[in-house]
């Protein structure tokens, strides 16, 4: 009997999908809980983004799904899906089951003529199988680059100097940072959320905290989400504090290290030894990452900007969007 595919409301599925994720994808991973599959799939939206279901008779054996983010890049601001959570269970794995979600999904979503954002590992079977698939459903693909994991690690702390880092919890100085870097570095998509994003992400299942980056006039310079995130490694879950996104200037190095010390310093954790795990530090380069006391680790992935529109691809050559 051949499996079948179909659309679905992604949160209806969120304990399914979050079983699935659990078992398809090998450690050291992000613990996909329901709840925090619940809540990827339901930042808000103007139009119903889809998610795509696989099964085998009545069983769920496979999932996939598109969740909202707003993006800016130089004056143009866009609404974007990313497309993650590509999952087969794995006795179902090798029977292009992966393939029927992607196909299932990219229809969907050519159809509301919405740009997407994806990232895969290189050169990997899910990575090639990925491309391909976009290509069929008619979705020209361009590079924004590769994303390597960095850890940096923090054993003292760092006296700020002119800087000033504090916790906020109001959209406005975000904003104005977005702008700011929008202007100056026009080659890279922006995360810009409106307000209903930006309380969603303030809703996440995990701990989570926006930081807030001054100069010495009180100036908002840079920001960063941190998220104390369950990690699920060969030993079990460990929490671990997560650069989730960044939005700093990569000409001034030094806030990077500013802003990685007060992550550092968010959630008592113990041991002196803080970690802080960084999937997306992109636009800085590796020396300045080394003079900052970030180092990278195995993990990489690839990003992505397809849409259905020809010539969109000297839109951006990277994004700073969380890799998820």
């Amino acid at each position: 009997m051949p499996f079948r595919f179909e659309l679905a409301e992604g949160r209806s599925l969120a304990e399914e999908a979050s079983n699935i994720l659990r078992e398809a994808w090998k450690p050291p991973v992000l613990d996909y809980s329901p709840a925090y599959v619940s809540w990827q799939m339901a930042f808000p939206s103007e139009v119903t983004l889809p998610a795509a279901a696989a099964y085998d008779r009545g069983d769920l054996v496979g999932f996939a799904a598109a969740t909202r983010r707003r993006l800016q890049s130089g004056p143009i601001e866009l609404n974007a899906a990313v497309v993650s959570f590509v999952c087969v269970r794995p006795a179902w794995q090798g029977h292009g089951i992966a393939k029927g979600l992607y196909a299932c999904l990219l229809r969907s979503l050519r159809d509301l003529e919405i740009p997407v954002i994806t990232f895969a590992v290189p050169d990997s079977v899910g990575g090639n199988t990925l491309l391909r698939a976009y290509q069929a459903a008619g979705f020209e693909t361009h590079s924004l680059g590769e994303y390597g994991n960095y850890a940096f690690i923090s054993r003292e702390d760092t006296k700020s100097g002119q800087w000033n880092v504090r916790p906020v919890e109001i959209l406005e100085p975000l904003t104005h940072v977005v702008r700011d870097l929008a202007r100056r570095f026009p080659g890279v998509l922006w995360s810009a959320p409106d307000q209903a994003i930006f309380t969603h992400y303030l809703r996440d299942p995990r701990p989570r905290k926006l930081l807030l980056l001054e100069d010495a006039n009180g100036r908002p310079c840079g920001c960063s989400f941190v998220v104390l995130s369950p990690i699920r490694t060969d030993r079990g879950i460990e929490e671990v504090v997560m650069f989730d996104t960044c939005w700093l200037p990569s000409d001034e190095p030094e806030t990077l290290r500013q802003l990685l010390h007060a992550s550092a310093n968010l959630w008592p954790l113990p041991g002196n030894r803080r970690v802080i795990m960084c999937p997306n530090l992109s636009g800085f380069d590796e020396m300045t990452l080394r003079s900052a006391g970030a180092r990278r680790t195995l993990a990489r992935f690839h990003g992505y900007l397809c849409s259905a529109h020809p010539g969109s691809g000297g839109l951006a050559q990277r994004t700073n969007l969380e890799v998820i």
